[in-house]
């Protein structure tokens, strides 16, 4: 009973923030340590990369947002008024009943918009993600270097 409610425990902290930061400092311990081993021109020509790297996803990642913010700013969002406009004549003809009709169509066009926005929060949540672990990366490799 003793080994299970062990098990159950460990489980269960296994996502508390406690053991999350610690799994994170072991983790990175461990590149830090691999890091440390390689040469010195194997270091320059992976701090290189890296920044390149960085450099790529940080303008990746700028250009996504302005790309969002000017497809927001010039009218993106026109699409969802218009197939609105569009459904209200089809829902008359077609149910008898414009309250019905128009709200099918407001689902629809609510599920395309929102579906969009959700895979425009993932992308740039994957962005900043990657760009933050290549960040951080190149700091390791500039703690090693300046020793």
């Amino acid at each position: 009973m003793n080994r299970k409610w062990e098990k159950f425990k460990k489980s269960v902290m296994y996502f508390s923030a406690k053991e999350r930061k610690g799994r994170l400092l072991s983790c990175d311990r461990n590149k830090y340590l691999r890091l440390q081993e390689m040469s010195d021109l194997e270091l320059k020509l992976t701090y290189i990369n890296l920044k390149s790297e960085y450099e790529h996803n940080k303008m990746t990642l700028v250009l996504f947002f302005v790309f969002v913010a000017i497809t927001v700013l010039i009218g993106g969002w026109g699409f969802f008024e218009s197939f609105l406009k569009m459904m209200e004549p089809l829902s008359i003809y077609y149910h008898g009943s414009a309250t019905e009709g128009f709200q099918v169509g407001f689902m629809i066009a609510l599920t395309v918009v929102g579906s969009i926005v959700f895979s425009i929060i993932v992308f740039g949540k994957m962005c900043i993600k990657q760009t933050y672990c290549t960040y951080k990366q190149l700091l390791m490799i500039e703690e090693i270097r300046k020793q």
